[in-house]
């Protein structure tokens, strides 16, 4: 399990939890922006380097409140390693733009916030 987090408080308080519940060895905190940390993870398409990344079976995207479209264009697009069952879940205070290529498979409103769980688009079927 991977936490990946700018603030310092904020990766404080994740390494602080992780003591916690006992769990601080199965899991790290990455002081990095997501976006960047997402990118780093996807393996070069050139095939030069090594893989870098393994596939996501949860993504948890909890971005400033005040995330414009093409931002959740940037982010979804660098969750390209998803595993086939996988998900994301988005954490927004506005309805979420979804970038082709992303079905919502449920959205719940708490308050002023709103949870998204989306996939990835199944490709079409096969013609037989």
């Amino acid at each position: 399990c991977t936490f990946v987090e700018r603030a310092r408080p904020v990766r404080a308080v994740l390494q602080d939890n992780l003591v916690a519940t006992g769990l601080e060895g199965r899991a790290r905190v990455e002081a990095l922006d997501a976006l960047v940390w997402l990118q780093r993870q996807v393996p070069p398409t050139d095939g030069s380097g090594p893989v870098a990344g393994a596939s996501f079976d949860l993504v948890l995207l909890d971005p400033p409140y005040a995330t414009e479209p093409e931002v959740w264009a940037r982010v979804l697009e660098a969750v390209g390693l998803l595993a086939p069952d996988g998900v994301v879940v988005i954490e927004s205070r506005q309805p979420v733009a979804l970038p082709g290529g992303w079905d919502v498979q449920r959205e719940k409103g708490y308050g002023d916030t709103l949870l998204v769980i989306v996939r990835p688009s199944s490709p079409p079927p096969e013609p037989s």
